[in-house]
Parts: structure tokens; sequence; C-alpha cells
């Protein structure tokens, strides 16, 4: 018996997922839908904290730079940045 070639395998394998999806499109369209309802609040935050990152950094570097308590620096910071978000 011939040793079966891997890249043959994985095309055969992928062709096979490929009208699993076709053939039970609505099951697998209904896991798809669950799972990113799942994600959905992940990403938000993720992008929510990426997005009061920029501020932060600005406020804890630039702005409150000159406290020297780095506890008092940091809650300003946040502080601030929690008000300038909440205000858009």
């Amino acid at each position: 018996m011939k040793k079966l070639n891997v890249e043959f395998v994985l095309k055969i394998l992928f062709i096979g997922g490929v009208l699993f999806f076709i053939v039970n499109y609505g099951v697998v369209s209904g896991y798809v839908k669950t799972f990113a309802n799942v994600l959905q609040p992940i990403i938000i935050g993720i992008v929510f904290t990426l997005a009061m990152s920029v501020p932060l950094n600005f406020y804890k570097n630039k702005l409150f730079s000159k406290i020297k308590n780095k506890k008092l620096n940091e809650i300003l910071s946040i502080s601030l940045t929690v008000v300038t978000f909440g205000s858009l």
C-alpha cells in the first residue's frame, strides 16, 4: 500500500468539511451565531480596554507625572479616564 501524502489527506479533509458545512448549513450557522454571541462581550471588553488605555497612559505619564505618590497618580488617572469615557 502506498504511503498517503499529507497534503492530499488535508485536501480531502478540507473538501469534506466544506461539504458538511453546505449540507448542514442551518445547524452550523446556528452554532456559529451562538459562539459569536458568547464572544461578543469579550470582544467589546477588549475594545474598551484598548480605547481607554490611550488616555489613561496620557494622564498617568504627562498630566500627573509630577505626583510622586504612585498610588495617587494611578487613582487620579483611572478616575479621570472613567470621567472622560463617561461623558462620551
